[in-house]
């Protein structure tokens, strides 16, 4: 199955100080496509052993909200999954780990160009 991805979805666009509100607004999702990226590529990376929510914030340096909010949307387009398993998070809650839909090895550097 090929997943068509808006063409938006992986697109980094930075707004300048004099850019008009809009621009910075545009430059707000462009972050989140940057996240995007990070999520896959770090997911990927871990193969079978998946990643928590927290782990991917943890680890890649952005909020836990954030982390969710971008595996989320990864998810929702087919291309992370529930491994099957739980972990515990620093907080001692158990947590979904997440990983590459069947574990497919992706190359995320294609998509950000």
């Amino acid at each position: 199955m090929t997943i068509q991805l808006p063409i938006d979805w992986f697109k980094v666009c930075p707004a300048k100080n004099t850019d008009p509100e809009t621009s910075h607004l545009a430059a707000q999702m462009s972050d989140r496509a940057s996240q995007r990226i990070q999520v896959l590529k770090y997911l990927e990376s871990r193969g079978g052993e998946g990643a928590t929510d927290y782990e991917i914030g943890r680890d890649l340096g952005i909020l836990r909200t954030s982390a969710g909010k971008r595996r989320h949307e990864l998810r929702e387009i087919g291309l992370v999954e529930d491994a099957g398993f739980n972990r515990l998070t620093d907080t001692g809650s158990t947590a979904i780990v997440w990983k590459i839909k069947d574990e497919r090895r992706l190359n995320a550097n294609t998509n950000s160009e």
